[in-house]
Parts: structure tokens; C-alpha cells; sequence
């Protein structure tokens, strides 16, 4: 599995491999989350290149959380998000994140400015800009800029020059 570990370990950076048993999403919610107390309204999936994977175990759920942010972008991905009721939409390129000025939510709703560090995600769920929620044939034409219809990516398409990008879906 690649992880960006791997690349930091090549560059001299000190880290240490570790199994971890795999959890779906039905047994995480029974086991850790009493559901009829608590309402998720978040998750981030970004588990180099098992996405999909989790975001299959988590539609195999009742949980639909009002938002979803995925580091891949795949059209399969877009249509399954899409069958489960996400209507709305943002693509957005995630590689010049690094020192950029945000609003960040609180839990008390109170923003504050934020800058966010190199390999940030940035800004997920309400702090997302408002405005700019697309429906779906708008960011399926996004995706296909960057990734094929069978999963691999555009010829040319290279990450640490062009971005990585995150999907994001609104319930």
C-alpha cells in the first residue's frame, strides 16, 4: 500500500509501520457510537487508496452524514455518493493549501482564521465556501479532467505538479 509515509521515510523522515485491523463502518457505529444519541454530520475518508472501499462499508449504513469529503475524486465515487442521496458537490484541488488563510468553525460556532500547513486538507463541511456547491454533471466534468472511466488516471496528470483533489458531497 502506498502512504505518504513511504515518500517521508525516503527523505529521511523517522516513522514505524504498524498493522491495523480493518473496521467497517457498521462495526465502528455499534460498537463505539450509540446512534440514536449522537448524529455524525462529518466523515473524511482519506486511506490512500482504499476510498472507495470505505465509502462502500459506510453507504452499507443508514448513516448518511450531512457531509462527505473523500481524497479521491473517481466517478465511481461521484455516482455511489450520488445514488445515496448527495446532490451537491465541490471538487476542489488540494496541493497550494499550504499557508492559505481559512474560517474555520468551532463547535461553538464562533470562526476564527486559521493557516493551514503544507499537505492540509483544508476547509471541509459548513466552512466550505457557500457558493460554490455544484450539482453533479458540473464535477463529473471536473473529475474527467482528471481521472478516466476506469479508474486510473489522466495521461498527464501528475499530483505533485498538477494537485490532488478532494470531493466533497453536501446531504
Amino acid at each position: 500500500v502506498w502512504s505518504s509515509f513511504t515518500d517521508w521515510g525516503k527523505n529521511g523522515g523517522d516513522y514505524n509501520e504498524i498493522e491495523a485491523p480493518l473496521v467497517t463502518f457498521k462495526t465502528l457505529f455499534s460498537k463505539y457510537i450509540d446512534l440514536n444519541l449522537h448524529k455524525i454530520k462529518y466523515i473524511k475518508i482519506d486511506i490512500e487508496g482504499y476510498d472507495l472501499l470505505a465509502l462502500k462499508s459506510l453507504l452499507e449504513t443508514n448513516v448518511r452524514p450531512k457531509y462527505i469529503s473523500i481524497e479521491s475524486g473517481k466517478k465511481e465515487i461521484l455516482d455511489l455518493l450520488d445514488n445515496a442521496g448527495y446532490k451537491r458537490f465541490q471538487y476542489i484541488q488540494q496541493k497550494d493549501n499550504f499557508n492559505k488563510k481559512v474560517k474555520i468553525t468551532k463547535k461553538n460556532k464562533h470562526q476564527i482564521d486559521y493557516t493551514l500547513e503544507n499537505g492540509s486538507s483544508g476547509p471541509f463541511g459548513k466552512d466550505l465556501d457557500k457558493t460554490k456547491w455544484l450539482d453533479k454533471e458540473t464535477v463529473y466534468k471536473q473529475i474527467s479532467k482528471v481521472w478516466n472511466d476506469d479508474g486510473t488516471k489522466v495521461e498527464g496528470h501528475i499530483d505533485d505538479i498538477h494537485g490532488w483533489f478532494d470531493l466533497h458531497a453536501k446531504y
